[in-house]
């Protein structure tokens, strides 16, 4: 009698296109027993660029910028890796509202998925989603009047849905004020929510994330229901999830950014080093999906779109760092150089302090 499957060959297992896979990915696993965070203490104390000492304002901040960015486990795991086979493995920071799914034996987010994990702006954009549920992998229409149990027919793939007029969005952002916001206030989430849009500037980033879901819904849509991600797609809800694991969310990966040459920093190929990904990939801890977004070669509009935003989010002067692993040993936060292709350490850039604020030593000193 065999056990329950716990890995899978995504669509892109062997296959070119887009970052391809070369080991089946892992996409269950047991909660740990023990705590990596005390079992491995020293080396959680030792995070960041040790030009600063231990206990300074300056490596303070940078170890809570890491520590938000990846779950214990991954963190680990990626940096015997990358120690045992001498290469830089750099890796996107997870969003912290993940961190618990992932240790609980969620699924990651999965290549084939294009859709962004939920925040707490999506909350006011979607009535169904469920507070406990923030953190997973949605897919909605934010326009007035939409419920998951009432969809196009899904004869057009990619249509003038994807536009979203002013009318639209005022019409949401009455319909917010009106209802969503009262509704919560009632529940007393306005005191428990870090966002409340009271200002212009808040209404905004409201605005930006309902175009945003707007244009994702319409263009992906179709895939999941009737296209090639069919096979791999379960509807539930606002959510989108493995038809492998159709009883839970899928919540944010551990997503690959590229692979550097020793400590130099410098952005290799991932082909340099396919036996890197396929340890990543086997990992339970790590569970990485695919290759370096770095490496992506996208081919349709709407990819090309996606990488595009990624490698500008991951550069001075207000970009979000990168985890880098070092050979050494070392775990810094490294932004993306385009003019050079390679992971500079954030210290060399001292004017980009926007990620700073991120943490509660970069708020206490600024």
């Amino acid at each position: 009698m065999t056990g329950p499957k716990t890995s899978r060959e995504n669509a892109f297992f062997n296959q070119p296109g887009e970052n391809t896979n070369i080991a089946p990915v892992v996409f269950t696993s047991a909660p740990a027993n023990s705590s990596t965070g005390w079992n491995k203490a020293t080396y959680f104390q030792q995070l960041g660029d040790p030009r600063h000492a231990v206990g300074s304002a300056e490596r303070n901040m940078e170890q809570e910028y890491l520590l938000q960015g990846m779950v214990k486990g991954a963190m680990t795991a990626a940096a015997q890796i990358a120690t045992k086979y001498k290469i830089g493995i750099s890796v996107r920071p997870t969003g912290v509202l993940a961190h618990m799914g992932i240790e609980s034996g969620n699924p990651t987010k999965a290549q084939e998925f294009k859709n962004k994990t939920s925040k707490e702006l999506d909350f006011f954009l979607c009535d169904e989603i469920k507070w406990e549920d923030i953190g997973a992998v949605v897919h909605y229409n934010p326009r007035v009047g939409w419920t998951s149990g009432v969809r196009p027919n899904g004869a057009v793939k990619v249509s003038a849905a994807a536009q979203v007029t002013d009318q639209e969005w005022l019409k949401k952002r009455t319909y917010i004020e009106s209802v969503r916001l009262p509704t919560l206030k009632s529940r007393k989430f306005d005191e428990r929510l870090r966002f409340w849009p009271k200002t212009e500037q808040d209404w905004n980033k409201l605005r930006d994330l309902f175009k945003d879901r707007a244009k994702e819904f319409a263009e992906e849509d179709h895939e999941y229901r009737f296209g090639h991600y069919k096979e791999h797609a379960a509807i539930e809800g606002p959510y989108i999830r493995l038809k492998a694991r159709p009883d839970v969310n899928m919540v944010g990966d551990h997503d690959l950014f590229g692979f550097t040459k020793d400590d130099s920093g410098t952005l290799i190929h991932d082909a340099t080093f396919p036996h890197v990904q396929k340890a990543l990939q086997e990992s339970l801890e790590f569970q990485a999906q695919h290759g370096g977004i770095w490496n992506w070669r996208p081919s349709e509009p709407f990819h090309q779109e996606i990488k595009r935003k990624i490698m500008g989010a991951h550069s001075p002067p207000n970009g979000d760092p990168l985890l880098h692993f070092l050979p050494s040993g070392v775990l810094r936060a490294a932004f993306y150089i385009p003019a050079t292709e390679r992971l500079d350490s954030v210290w060399e850039h001292p004017g980009a302090a926007t990620w700073r604020t991120q943490t509660f030593s970069g708020k206490a000193t600024t």
